[in-house]
């Protein structure tokens, strides 16, 4: 028996900036992960990627919660990144044979404590050709600089 979602595949994927994206059954086992650094790291470097793009995608769920691990890169937990979630995008437009223009939205960190980051994106395609895709999200500034 395993944590990951059957119908979805283990894939690196990317839009300039390539990530493992894991696919897991639920979010409740999303929330649970307790991230090995060093492993994680290890592995990235190994595969040469990012690092790990974690989501949980159940029966007509919106947002999609996901969870990001990049300690090779410095950042062991990332809120919200762009070429994570585009090329989550992507992945699930291929895996769920989605044709023409699909939007995503996407929760992305901790949700039980609160850290989360929303993204947008936008998959432009036509028929099954991808041709574009565009990222935004929402932004809330806590402190200003001097």
């Amino acid at each position: 028996m395993t944590d990951f979602a059957n119908d979805y595949p283990l894939k690196i994927v990317s839009t300039g900036l390539k990530d493992l994206i894991i696919p897991l059954k639920n979010s409740e086992l999303l929330e649970k992960i307790r991230p090995d650094f060093k492993a994680i790291s290890k592995i990235s470097e190994e595969l040469d990627i990012i690092g790990y793009h974690v989501f949980a995608f159940e029966d007509n769920q919106r947002p999609i919660n996901c969870r990001n691990f990049a300690p090779y890169v410095g950042i062991d937990e990332e809120y919200a990144t762009g070429t994570s979630n585009g090329a989550l995008a992507c992945y699930l437009f291929q895996e769920t044979q989605a044709t023409g223009d699909t939007t995503y939205e996407f929760k992305q960190g901790r949700l039980a404590l609160d850290k989360t980051g929303q993204i947008f994106v936008k998959v432009t395609a036509t028929e099954r050709r991808l041709t574009q895709v565009l990222v935004g999200g929402k932004a809330v500034i806590s402190r200003k600089l001097n």
